[in-house]
C-alpha cells in the first residue's frame, strides 16, 4: 500500500464526523405533549437559567386539567407563579420541593399566590440551595442518601427528606458537633433545561455560573428535555467541550428556543445572551400582588398565546434585541447614566432610615472585617446584600483584601453600579471565578476563614432567624442562609434588617437559621450584639438622626423589640456617613429598589 493510500485511508477511518448518533430534535409543543404526564415529579433545572419557554408551555397544555404535579426547583420566583397563577381553583402543583418561594428581582419578597395555593392544599416542602442539590446528586450518584452540615437544629430537621445521626466515625459521641444530617436522594419522573447550545444528539453547553448545575438531568429516572438558544453541529461541540455539562445520551429531545429565559438574563459564550428585562419583570411584580391580578396576567402573557414564538412576538423583536445588546461587560455604564437622567435628587435630598441602615451596617461590618481578617465574605439578598457590597469598598481603600461570593457561584466578584440585585448578570465578568452551589457553599464557605451578611424576617434574641413561615402562612424560605449558619461554614453572621416589635421576638415561630454563629444585628434603631460570652444579643449602639435624649431613643427602642432588651453600659451613638459614601450607595439602587421601596 503506497504513501496516497495511507492517507486516503486515514481521512475516510479517522475523520471526525459532524453527525452523531439519531438526532431528537422536536417542536417545544410536542416535546411537552409526549414527555410531561400528570402526578409526574417535574424538575425544572436551572444550570445558567431556567426554561422559562418550557414552563409557559406546561402552563398552557395543563392548566386546567388538575395534573397534580410535584415540582421541584432550586428557587420557585416568576415560573412557579406562572403554573399557580394560571387556575386559581386547583392548583396544578399538589407539592413545591424547593428552597425559596417568592419574588427574587429586583428585591426578595413575599408573593400571595403561594399562600392562596397552600390554603387549597398546595404543600410546600422547604430544603436550602445546598440540600436541594445534594438530593439530586446524591441521586445521580444512585446513593439512597448524602450527608450535610445544614439543616440540623433548624425547623427543616422535620421534613421526611432528612435524618439525623451520630457521625459513626466520630472519636467523642457525646460531643453535639458529632451529629450528621442525612438528605434523601430525589429522582424526578421529568427533568428540564435550558442550555446555550446543544448539537441535534442532546450534547449540551452550559455557561457559568451553573448555579445547581445539571444533577437533575443525571438524577431523573425518566426523560431529559433540553431547550437550547441555539442548536449546533458536533464541531461546535467538540470545540467547546470544556463547557459541555450535559452529554447526549442522558438527553431524550432537544427544543431549539432561542431567549427561552426570558424575562430572566442568560449569559453565554462570545459575548452572546441577554439581560433581564426589566419593564416586563416590574409589570409582572406589579400584577402578582393580588392572585386574581396575577391570573388576569398570565392569561394576556401565557393562556391567550398560542406558543412560545407568539409570546416573543408580543414582546417584541426589538426589545429582545435590546436585552441582547446589553450583555456587553461595559453596558452598566450606559445604563446608568440612562437611570441617573431619571433621577434628579440623587445627590441631594436627605438620607432616609434604608440608606441609613445600609451605611451604617457597613461601617460596623467593615470594622469587625478589620479585626478577623476573613477571606471570604457571602452577601444576601436586600439591605445586607448592599451592606456587603459597601462594607467591601470601604476595605478595598485600606487595601484589605476580600473575595465576595454569591450562592449560585459568583466567586470574588466585584458590585457594577446600577443594579442592586444580589445576581447582577453585570458582575459575572468580574468573577474570579464562576463555579456552583456545592463549590460555594459546600466547599469554599466551609473551607475558608469567612463569614456572611444576611437580612431576616424575623430574628429572636439569641440570633435565631425566621424567614420561612409563620405557623401556615408562607414567606420566603431559607435559599441559602441556612447552608450559610450551618456547623463548620461562615465562621461569624451578621444580619441587617428593618427594627419592629413583629419582627425581633422573643421567641421566633419557625427557625430557619440557627443563631449560634449570629454575632452582630444592625437594625434600622441601632446594633445589637453579643458580648461578655453571652448567646443573647445586646443593645451596643443606637442610631439618633433627630439629635432626641439618649434615654429617650433607648426607651422607643426597648419599647419596639418583642424582649427584655438588655443594654450594654458603654452603649454608644452612632454618626452619620460621609455624603461621598451616601452617593456611592445610591449609584448602586438608582432606581430605589431597596432603599426607597421598602
Amino acid at each position: 500500500m503506497d504513501f496516497n493510500t495511507f492517507l486516503e485511508l486515514i481521512d475516510e477511518k479517522f475523520a471526525l464526523s459532524l453527525e452523531h448518533g439519531k438526532g431528537k430534535i422536536l417542536p417545544l409543543e410536542e416535546a411537552i405533549k409526549e414527555y410531561v404526564k400528570p402526578n409526574q415529579i417535574i424538575h425544572l433545572g436551572f444550570c445558567g437559567g431556567f426554561s422559562m419557554g418550557a414552563i409557559q408551555e406546561i402552563t398552557r397544555q395543563f392548566y386546567d386539567k388538575n395534573p397534580n404535579f410535584h415540582v421541584a426547583c432550586l428557587g420557585a420566583t416568576t415560573h412557579v407563579q406562572y403554573m399557580l397563577g394560571a387556575n386559581l381553583q386547583t392548583p396544578m402543583i399538589k407539592k413545591l420541593t424547593t428552597s425559596y418561594a417568592g419574588d427574587a428581582y429586583p428585591r426578595s419578597t413575599m408573593v400571595p399566590i403561594f399562600n392562596h395555593h397552600i390554603k387549597k392544599g398546595m404543600d410546600i416542602e422547604y430544603c436550602t440551595v445546598l440540600t436541594f442539590t445534594l438530593m439530586l446528586l446524591a441521586a445521580a450518584m444512585d446513593l439512597p442518601w448524602l450527608p450535610t452540615n445544614s439543616i440540623i437544629d433548624s425547623g427543616m430537621e422535620e421534613e421526611g427528606y432528612f435524618k439525623k445521626i451520630e457521625d459513626p466515625f466520630a472519636t467523642d459521641s457525646s460531643s453535639p458537633d458529632q451529629e450528621i444530617g442525612l438528605i434523601k436522594s430525589l429522582h424526578p419522573d421529568v427533568s428540564i433545561y435550558h442550555a446555550w447550545a446543544s448539537d441535534p444528539y442532546g450534547n449540551a453547553v452550559f455557561v457559568p455560573p451553573y448555579g445547581g448545575d445539571i444533577y437533575g438531568a443525571y438524577a431523573c429516572n425518566g426523560p431529559v428535555i433540553v431547550t437550547t438558544e441555539r442548536i449546533v453541529d458536533t464541531d461546535y461541540i467538540r470545540r467547546h467541550r470544556d463547557y459541555v455539562r450535559l452529554p447526549g445520551h442522558i438527553v431524550a429531545a432537544v427544543v431549539e428556543l432561542s431567549y427561552g429565559s426570558h424575562p430572566s438574563m442568560f449569559y453565554g459564550l462570545d459575548g452572546g445572551g441577554y439581560v433581564e428585562d426589566i419593564p416586563y419583570l416590574l409589570n409582572f411584580h406589579k400584577n402578582n400582588r393580588v392572585p386574581e391580578k396575577l391570573h388576569g396576567f398570565v392569561k394576556e402573557w401565557i393562556l391567550n398565546v398560542r406558543d412560545f414564538q407568539e409570546y416573543k412576538k408580543k414582546v417584541g423583536v426589538e426589545k429582545l434585541l435590546e436585552l441582547s445588546g446589553r450583555i456587553d461587560p461595559e453596558s452598566w455604564k450606559e445604563d446608568l447614566k440612562c437611570q441617573l437622567e431619571n433621577v434628579d435628587d440623587l445627590d441631594s435630598r436627605p438620607i432616609n432610615e434604608f440608606e441609613r441602615l445600609v451605611l451604617m451596617a457597613s461601617e460596623v461590618i467593615t470594622e469587625i472585617l478589620k479585626e478577623r481578617n476573613y477571606e471570604i465574605i457571602l452577601a444576601g439578598q436586600g439591605f445586607s446584600n448592599l451592606a456587603a457590597w459597601m462594607a467591601l469598598f470601604n476595605l478595598s481603600e485600606d487595601d484589605v483584601p476580600l473575595d465576595l461570593v454569591a450562592e449560585v457561584g459568583f466567586y470574588g466578584y466585584v458590585p457594577r453600579p446600577g443594579s442592586p440585585f444580589v445576581f447582577n448578570i453585570s458582575n459575572i465578568p468580574t468573577c474570579k471565578m464562576a463555579t456552583n452551589v456545592i463549590d460555594i457553599l459546600g466547599i469554599n464557605l466551609g473551607r475558608s476563614n469567612s463569614c456572611a451578611v444576611l437580612g431576616a424576617a424575623q430574628l429572636d434574641r439569641f440570633g435565631n432567624i425566621n424567614s420561612s413561615k409563620i405557623g401556615i402562612h408562607h414567606l420566603i424560605g431559607s435559599g441559602g442562609s441556612n447552608d450559610v449558619g450551618s456547623q463548620y461554614r461562615a465562621r461569624e453572621i451578621f444580619v441587617v434588617m428593618v427594627h419592629g416589635k413583629d419582627r425581633l421576638l422573643d421567641k421566633v415561630p419557625y427557625v430557619t437559621v440557627p443563631g449560634k454563629r449570629v454575632s452582630t444585628v444592625i437594625t434600622t434603631k441601632g446594633v445589637l450584639r453579643k458580648i461578655d460570652n453571652s448567646n443573647e444579643l445586646v443593645l451596643t449602639e443606637y442610631f439618633d438622626p433627630d439629635k432626641r435624649l439618649k434615654q429617650d431613643i433607648i426607651n422607643d427602642i426597648k419599647e419596639n423589640t418583642g424582649w427584655d432588651l438588655k443594654v450594654a453600659r458603654d452603649v454608644k451613638r452612632m454618626s452619620t456617613s460621609s455624603e461621598e459614601k451616601v452617593n456611592m450607595l445610591r449609584l448602586l439602587d438608582p432606581n430605589g429598589f431597596f432603599l426607597t421601596h421598602n
